[in-house]
This record gives C-alpha cells, sequence and structure tokens, in this order.
C-alpha cells in the first residue's frame, strides 16, 4: 500500500516526511531510505498483524528525511517533532501517536540495554505502558527487533541478538512486586510510589549486570 502511494506520487500529498525518507539514499552509508523502511515494515508486519506496529515502523528512519540538517546531527526531540507535527495534521488517533513516538524516542536505546542506568530503563517501560499492558512491551521488541534484523541484514551480518528476551524477563520480575505488603509495612501515597520505583530500579540493575 506504501509502495503504491509512493510510485503513483500520492505519498507526497499524504506523508512527505515519509517521501522524503524514499527519496533519499546516503552515499556515506549506501542506505536507500525507501528500501529500508520498506523491508523493515515488511519484516514487521510478519511478526504481528496489529497496525499501530507497522504504522509505528514507518517512522523508524524519519531522521533521513531532512535536507537541510545532517542525520547525525538531529536530536530524536527534532524527529519526533517532526512526526507530532505529521500527526496533527492528519488527526492520528492516540493509540498509533502515542505508541509510535515512543517507538522513535527509545528504539535505540533498545539496543543498548546493558548500558543504561536503571532510571532511564525504568522511564522507557512506564512510557510503553508496560506496566499496564504486557502487549505493549511486546509489540515495542517486535518494531525494535524489525529494525535490528533488516539493518545488520544490510551489513552482511548472519545473526542479531536482540534484548526482547532481557526486557521480558525485567517485566516480569518487575511485576511481582506486592504492592500490598508494600502498604501493609506502612507505606502509602508519594513514599509507596518511591518505594514502589526504587525496587523495580534494584531488580533491572540485577538483571542486567
Amino acid at each position: 500500500y506504501i509502495e503504491t502511494l509512493y510510485k503513483c506520487k500520492a505519498l507526497t500529498k499524504i506523508f512527505p516526511e515519509i517521501s522524503r525518507v524514499f527519496d533519499l539514499a546516503s552515499e556515506k552509508d549506501k542506505i536507500d531510505g525507501k528500501f529500508l523502511t520498506l523491508s523493515i515494515l515488511n519484516y514487521a508486519a510478519k511478526l504481528d498483524k496489529d497496525a499501530c506496529t507497522r504504522f509505528a515502523v514507518l517512522f523508524s528512519n524519519i531522521n533521513l528525511g531532512s535536507q537541510s540538517i545532517p542525520s547525525n546531527m538531529k536530536s530524536i526531540d527534532e524527529d519526533i517533532e517532526v512526526i507530532n507535527n505529521l500527526f496533527d495534521r492528519l488527526k492520528v488517533p492516540n493509540r498509533y501517536r502515542n505508541f509510535a513516538i515512543n517507538f522513535v524516542r527509545y528504539k535505540d536505546l533498545y539496543h543498548c540495554l546493558e548500558n543504561l542506568e536503571p532510571q532511564i530503563i525504568l522511564d522507557m517501560l512506564k512510557s510503553i505502558g508496560a506496566f499496564k499492558k504486557a502487549e505493549n512491551l511486546e509489540k515495542f521488541i517486535y518494531c525494535c527487533e524489525a529494525e535490528a534484523q533488516i539493518i545488520q541484514k544490510n551489513k552482511g551480518a548472519n545473526k542479531v541478538h536482540g534484548r526482547g528476551a532481557l526486557l521480558k524477563q525485567v517485566l516480569s520480575q518487575i511485576m511481582l512486586i506486592n504492592n500490598k505488603e508494600l502498604i501493609s509495612e506502612g507505606y502509602s501515597g508519594i513514599k509507596l510510589g518511591k518505594e514502589i520505583d526504587l525496587r523495580r530500579k534494584k531488580i533491572i540493575a540485577e538483571l542486567l549486570r
């Protein structure tokens, strides 16, 4: 569908930000924006049938679409501003908007979990809604793994060691924290929330050693 829109030049009208990515080929890194984005999209579609997942990976290479600022100088906040403007213009539903933004914001961190502070990983899990619904983490992992598989394949790597299993283990251990026990110990209100986060970070630190 996306490729058809591009071929008939409709993508420029609907998703000009993505169309610019498709038009771009980086001479330095030999990156074909169109091939890379569609390959990630196709891989993600094999992992998950939810349109929300496929929609998010459309923006995996959004930083390639800037003609005025080199991609290595662009911040994540600038990338998010670009897609937020697109979402506002098209009135994208919140579920799709929030998931895509969180994917763009945290996808690079996903690939270096072992080097992150526990607080950053905790913030990531909160933002993607992992504590509310485990499926949110699953979909985030699908997107990150789809991107990693295609990028590494283009580099000639035979196998990609994903971090999905590690993140799932972190979440499963955190979910074992018993809030009722903490309340019975006298924690409440803000102190309860702080203690829960303290224990969450301790679990993260232990699993990432």
